[in-house]
């Protein structure tokens, strides 16, 4: 709940995609393993099985082999600058700043965009001609097959990845593409810290949490979605970042540390 609150803190025709997102040509042998698209490149994840959950006591999900498709990843978290383009489009309200830096959303464009809504996601995914992943494809763009802890390996975390610490560089949030030491085995970066992702997967969630996030937060959803990869919050830490583990926030919730980023079919 503390963690929970840390984060709070902070049918008609679809609009226009993106500015040069006319569809690509079908290739002859198979999916490139990266694709450029007007909001950001993707990385494909190839398909097949893999190991789904651990078997550690704090682990959330219990393993499991898991079977996917072909599919692309964005190579970063959606960036402020995608995510005002898309708010233009569209006549969205661009989202609320974090706290910590008021000018946040206009000026620093290559950093992640945040203060948003599950639904809100989904409607800069649709517009993008992409969709959001579920936990099991998040997961496994950032595990891959071998089993690993954290997106680079099962070595702890020394500067891979933006988690607060004085050793990573960043005060808060890191620009999406930096910290590429700290990529996934498909090239996906920032899936450990920087900010929490959206996934489309659903959170079991308790009766128990449901009440104490309303005793502190009135406003709080009874729905909850499942968030992943930690972030640089200070409430948050190294455990979080491990790509198995996960967090459940309403999905109605705003929050300066969750972002998101997309995923799309691979033909």
């Amino acid at each position: 709940v503390a963690l929970g609150v840390a984060i709070f803190s902070g049918g008609s025709k679809p609009p226009p995609g993106p500015k040069g997102s006319a569809p690509r040509a079908r290739r002859l042998f198979g999916p490139s393993a990266r694709v450029q698209t007007p909001t950001g490149a993707m990385v494909l994840v190839a398909g097949g099985e893999f190991g789904f959950g651990e078997a550690g006591p704090e682990s959330p999900n219990p393993p499991r082999t898991v079977a996917l498709g072909n599919y692309y990843v964005d190579e970063t978290e959606v960036s402020n600058g995608a995510y005002q383009e898309f708010c233009q489009a569209t006549r969205r309200a661009l989202p609320q700043p974090p706290q910590w830096d008021p000018k946040y959303v206009l000026t620093k464009p290559d950093h992640p965009a945040v203060n948003v809504t599950l639904a809100d996601a989904q409607a800069f995914a649709q517009w993008a001609g992409k969709r959001l992943p579920s936990e099991e494809e998040w997961e496994k763009a950032a595990r891959g097959t071998d089993g690993r802890i954290y997106p680079w390996g099962t070595a702890p975390p020394a500067g891979q990845a933006n988690l607060g610490g004085a050793e990573d560089g960043f005060e808060y949030s890191a620009p999406v593409e930096s910290l590429p030491e700290g990529a996934s085995p498909y090239g996906a970066r920032q899936m450990a810290g920087n900010v929490w992702e959206w996934t489309l997967s659903s959170y079991p969630v308790t009766p128990r949490e449901i009440a104490d996030m309303k005793a502190l937060l009135p406003f709080a959803g009874e729905q909850w979605g499942v968030i992943k990869g930690g972030s640089f919050a200070p409430q948050t830490g190294e455990l979080w970042a491990r790509g198995y583990m996960r967090r459940g926030f309403p999905v109605d919730g705003k929050s300066p540390y969750i972002g998101f980023r997309c995923v799309k079919d691979a033909k």
